[in-house]
């Protein structure tokens, strides 16, 4: 036979079923309908064992209040059915209880008393009880009023947000679809902001004519819920993946994160809005091509120039920096300075000419201009001409009258012959010309080839 009980706790509902009382209890009803049953009922419910547990699982688990041995809660006897069917069951496996019911001695005792029903038992002082019963008596009370040592919470479903729009006709183009992310991204959005709530990635699932799906995700690099700005980074992606044919059904659903709340400090200059940027970035990103448009990134190599572009994350995902030493940089290098300078009593070094390293910059080509070089003892450049790019750029021909250097690198040459193509070998001079402008200038040792590679600020 197969008995049904529910209650509110699983405790309740299994000492009701397991007694055959089949039968529905309400909400707060399960001191009431445990009441009337005989405690001997309780033996189908797992005991409780002395193990080496902290007071943190005791008060975590509801056990008492004064207790001078930490208790835990286990299965005794994990082979019964009915105890290995509930959710106690589901302890931690560093318990390790021997097997066998401390129930009869507790049981004995508490005919003695002439406590024969769980009412009976659940009026007791619970202090009282433990006093004489330990930890077995209190666990025993607790069940005679259908308390749960571990209560089961409700886990609320993960909330979707996404919006689907079906049309009554074929849409083919862009501008037409713009019109109608419309209607999909205002709903969506006003949802974020209810829940308050940022869209991290943007996924766009087209249902076309031909029966085929074009799907789409963009990871914004700042969570965003503007639909003007989710509108543009969309259409900006379809036109760089067009759909293959008209457009049927349109379903757009965002991965949310939470709202941020940004403090910006008044001493800095206005920075640009999150939504901003990112449909900023967007558009660099379909002019240039993906993986052109991002942040520049060091490279592990001693190769000049070499760099990387990775994900543009802006600084204020991870806070504004607000602190006294982001105040005074606000304020201005000089002051900053001149307060290192008054406190460590150090006095900067004092340079002479053009190559004063505190305050020059390299604006560095981004590929290396060919030119030709007439060179003196040691190598030493002594004129330079440009070549025909003179003509439209600054550049000017003429004689060399202060060099520096040279600055070997070199660089990847232990690599097999296969794969020399990032090898370099070179000689690198700053050199300024009587007509005023300083440049940064190297030669290829393998081909001799001289090259432009900046121009000194």
């Amino acid at each position: 036979d197969v008995q049904i009980a529910i209650a509110p706790t699983w405790s309740a509902a299994l000492v009701l079923a397991a007694a055959g009382v089949g039968s529905v209890v309400p909400r707060g009803a399960s001191a009431a309908a445990l009441a009337p049953l005989p405690v001997e009922a309780l033996a189908v419910m797992p005991g409780v064992a002395l193990v080496a547990d902290g007071p943190a699982r005791v008060r975590r688990l509801g056990g008492a209040r004064n207790y001078r041995l930490s208790a835990g809660l286990g299965l005794i006897g994990a082979g019964d059915s009915a105890a290995a069917d509930s959710p106690a069951a589901d302890v931690d496996a560093a318990l390790r209880l021997p097997p066998g019911r401390p129930w009869p001695d507790v049981l004995d005792t508490l005919h003695r008393w002439g406590i024969a029903t769980c009412g009976a038992l659940a009026r007791l002082p619970a202090a009282d009880l433990q006093a004489r019963l330990g930890e077995r008596g209190l666990w025993l009370q607790r069940l005679a009023v259908g308390l749960d040592p571990r209560p089961l919470r409700m886990q609320p479903a993960d909330e979707v947000f996404e919006q689907t729009l079906d049309l009554e006709w074929p849409i083919d183009g862009l501008e037409p679809l713009s019109f109608v992310l419309v209607r999909v991204l205002d709903p969506l959005c006003a949802h974020l902001e209810a829940r308050d709530r940022s869209a991290a990635i943007v996924r766009l699932t087209l249902k076309l004519t031909d029966r085929q799906h074009h799907q789409r995700a963009i990871e914004l690099p700042v969570p965003v819920r503007d639909a003007r700005v989710l509108r543009t980074l969309l259409l900006l992606d379809l036109e760089r993946h067009p759909p293959a044919a008209g457009i049927d059904r349109i379903t757009v659903a965002v991965e949310p994160v939470p709202g941020r709340i940004l403090q910006f400090s008044l001493l800095r200059k206005a920075l640009p809005s999150d939504d901003q940027l990112a449909a900023l970035l967007a558009r660099l990103t379909a002019l240039m091509g993906e993986g052109r448009c991002g942040a520049p990134a060091l490279v592990d190599s001693h190769r000049p120039g070499d760099v990387a572009v990775t994900a543009f994350v802006p600084s204020s995902v991870e806070g504004p920096d607000t602190g006294p030493a982001a105040w005074l940089s606000a304020l201005g290098g000089t002051a900053t300075r001149e307060a290192g300078r008054a406190r460590t009593g150090v006095q900067e070094p004092a340079h002479e000419g053009w190559l004063d390293t505190a305050g020059y910059h390299v604006r560095r080509l981004r590929r290396p201009w060919p030119i030709t070089v007439v060179t003196g003892p040691g190598h030493q450049p002594r004129a330079v001409r440009f070549g025909v790019r003179s003509r439209a750029t600054a550049w000017t021909d003429g004689p060399v009258v202060q060099a520096a250097g040279p600055w070997r690198s070199s660089g990847a040459w232990w690599q097999p012959s296969t794969e020399r193509d990032g090898a370099w070998d070179r000689d690198e001079w700053d050199i300024a010309l009587d007509s005023g402008p300083a440049y940064r200038v190297f030669q290829d040792r393998q081909t001799g080839q001289w090259w432009l590679e900046g121009e000194i600020d």
